[in-house]
């Protein structure tokens, strides 16, 4: 008897050592209440499987037309009724699925001696025991398996319950903070394919947001012990693997990256946090891309906006300003319908507007031109004493001038001015005023002011060549140049061979 003790003995430190042995090294490191889970869940199967009651019962048949009595050799488990054709179980006729039902009822009957009737939703099953005390056993045992199976449905959802409400809390954690820290822990880490090292060892990794999945050769995660930092957007897709046992696959670009968890729950928690960040971190991309395309969006359509508006504005102040030119041209209208020596300041800037040069009605105004000074005005004056710098402006005053001076001699001088002889056609007789209209005429008034302002004459047109236009009259655009150089060829060709008659 010493002799068997002390053997049994032997056997159970081999076993246990050889057990102790086998476990991962991570495993020694499971908390109490992993071990607990593992340990519940075990005796758990272990007590489902166990047959808490068996013996014949007298079952009644469940079809419509078919409705005997029939003996069967009955089982009981934490999960099922099972019931057999014999004790040796050669040939199962039914099974009554426990943890299906939710609601169910178990109690004598009184269709036949010693009956039970077993109640769940949509169907009463009746059997009889052999006596009255293998029926209150029975009874007893059916009621305690459907009360056990109850209990763990609950518990079960409850624990569902817990690790949804935890895993939302983690994503809203992870959705405020980005570096919080969703999961971390001891992993085996398998080396890379850089220097030749494929083995296992062992590092602690912690997950979050930003800056990604980090590992240490320790717990206490000093920056600068930090062996590698991977961003969760390169991380393309995180899986379970069966390289190993327990083991998590990272796919990177490149590279596949292999971790080692302590067991399976640990392992599922892994995988699922990378599924959150990951999840998490591809919604804030979205949505920044989002924002950034909106923001864009809203800018463009701030600026259609603001450009519409400002068209708008425009147009309004250019309606107002035809208005009031509408309203000014119409009363210089009626205004120089007066004799011109009637004329004040203000009719001589009316009747400016009306001629198209209002850009000297302020040099006008301020020297205080009235009618009676216009018809004394000289052309030269124009910019020498009044400072009308507009060469086109000097050109419309010049021209409104003669008209005006026209209209107010009398009708015989009128007569003898028109059956007077003509000025001669020779160009070189022209003056500067004359060398402006024909410029004018040829489409170059952009020339006129640089014209002007070097008193250029007619004859000056037949003896100017490019480089002088070019260098002493300050012409510099070509387009302007080469219009310019037609027009004085086309003169000088028509009126070169000009004899006087």
């Amino acid at each position: 008897h010493t002799h068997r003790q002390t053997h049994r003995h032997t056997d159970t430190h081999t076993d246990t050592h050889t057990h102790t042995q086998y476990l991962c090294p991570l495993m020694a490191e499971e908390s109490k209440e992993e071990a607990a889970q593992k340990l519940f869940e075990r005796l758990e199967r272990e007590d489902e499987q166990r047959i808490r009651k068996e013996g014949w019962l007298t079952k009644q048949g469940g079809g419509t037309w078919r409705s005997n009595w029939s003996l069967r050799w009955c089982q009981l488990t934490l999960s099922s009724l099972s019931y057999y054709v014999d004790k040796q179980k050669s040939e199962c006729r039914g099974c009554i699925d426990i943890k299906l039902y939710d609601h169910w009822s178990v109690s004598e009957s009184s269709e036949r001696p010693h009956c039970i009737a077993l109640a769940v939703p949509g169907r009463t099953y009746l059997l009889c025991a052999e006596n009255d005390r293998e029926r209150r056993e029975w009874i007893s045992a059916i009621n305690d398996c459907f009360y056990i199976k109850t209990e763990q449905r609950l518990r079960h959802a409850k624990v569902e319950q817990a690790q949804a409400e935890q895993k939302m809390a983690q994503l809203t954690l992870l959705t405020h903070d980005e570096r919080a820290i969703a999961i971390e822990g001891w992993l085996n880490k398998k080396g890379g394919t850089k220097g030749g090292r494929r083995n296992w060892r062992r590092r602690y990794f912690t997950l979050s947001l930003v800056p990604g999945l980090c590992y240490y050769p320790s717990e206490k995660k000093r920056p600068t012990d930090l062996i590698k930092c991977i961003p969760i957007e390169e991380i393309l897709e995180a899986s379970a693997s069966s390289k190993k046992l327990h083991t998590i696959s990272l796919v990177l670009p490149g590279r596949q990256f292999l971790m080692e968890a302590a067991s399976e729950p640990e392992r599922q928690n892994w995988l699922e946090a990378f599924n959150n960040c990951r999840l998490l971190k591809s919604q804030q991309t979205k949505r920044a891309t989002e924002a950034k395309t909106l923001s864009t969006l809203g800018l463009r359509m701030k600026q259609k906006e603001e450009k519409k508006r400002n068209d708008d504005q425009r147009h309004k102040d250019f309606v107002k300003a035809e208005e009031e030119r509408a309203a000014r041209i119409a009363k210089a209208k009626e205004r120089t319908q007066l004799p011109i020596d009637q004329w004040t300041v203000e009719d001589v800037c009316l009747w400016l507007d009306l001629i198209n040069a209002p850009s000297a009605v302020p040099a006008f105004r301020e020297n205080q031109v009235t009618g009676p000074d216009l018809l004394e005005l000289h052309v030269s004056e124009l910019e020498n004493e009044l400072g009308v710098e507009n060469a086109k402006a000097r050109l419309n005053i010049f021209r409104a001038l003669e008209e005006l001076k026209k209209e107010q001699l009398p009708p015989v001088v009128c007569q003898e001015a028109s059956t007077a002889p003509k000025a001669p056609e020779n160009p070189r007789d022209w003056t500067t005023v004359q060398v402006a209209a024909w410029l004018v005429a040829q489409g170059c008034e952009d020339a006129v002011e640089a014209f002007s302002t070097n008193c250029m004459t007619g004859a000056d047109l037949f003896e100017l060549s490019e480089t002088e236009v070019r260098s002493e009259l300050g012409l510099s655009d070509e387009t302007l140049l080469t219009q310019l150089a037609k027009a004085m060829t086309v003169l000088r060709l028509r009126f070169t061979a000009y004899v006087p008659e």
